[in-house]
């Protein structure tokens, strides 16, 4: 049985940057290049016409801008994963990581370790902020940034912990001693500055 390619759509306008991503996604394996465009109104008409998993979306893309583009492509196709491609930190642009609705956010400087891990991510269903951007300033309350602070495990725990589950039902069922719980809760806890669980699930964004 073959493997199953992902689909990837990149949109962005400057052909020595998009040459050097298709170079370095085709070196990954695992993902196809359906389509390019430079072009913010062309692209709608390709995520139609080839149904990609994901687009690779610079977010000052000529026409309608990356912002624009992710509003719109979550209202029509809510499955495909919208990675933001950009030169600018959150703050340049005056947004919130909260009030941005692709799965990632990512600078065009970082390496190809980072690119790899932001597929892998947002195609895993988590949410991923370039680690070159962590000294930015954030919200306590942006849910978007808290999320992305923490490991999948930790990502697990906290949706059974918001789910209504004790440290002994999640020990049971993730197959982990309830020491081990308690020391990724406590780390939860820190990273989301939270100091009780309804304070975790405000922050954690999931409810």
């Amino acid at each position: 049985m073959e493997k199953k390619l992902y689909r990837i759509i990149i949109a962005e306008d400057h052909p020595f940057f998009v040459q050097g991503l298709i170079n370095t996604v085709n070196d990954f394996g695992g993902y196809e290049i359906v389509a390019q465009t430079g072009s913010g109104d062309e692209l709608m008409h390709l995520i139609g016409r080839n149904r990609p998993d994901l687009i690779l979306l610079d977010i000052n893309l000529p026409g309608k801008d990356g912002l624009q583009l992710t509003e719109e492509i979550r209202k029509q196709y809510p499955a495909i994963k919208v990675v933001l491609l950009t030169m600018y930190l959150p703050s340049e642009i005056k947004v919130s990581l909260d009030n941005i609705k692709a799965d990632a956010y990512l600078l065009k400087n970082s390496g190809s370790e980072t690119l790899k891990d932001a597929l892998d991510s947002v195609l895993a269903g988590e949410k991923y902020i370039d680690p070159n951007i962590h000294d930015v300033r954030i919200s306590n309350n942006d849910s978007f940034a808290n999320q992305a602070k923490l490991s999948t495990r930790e990502k697990e725990i906290l949706k059974l912990l918001v789910g209504g589950m004790n440290n002994a039902q999640i020990s049971e069922k993730l197959f982990l001693s309830e020491f081990t719980i308690k020391t990724h809760r406590k780390n939860i806890m820190q990273k989301l500055d939270a100091h009780n669980l309804a304070e975790l699930m405000r922050k954690s964004g999931i409810v």
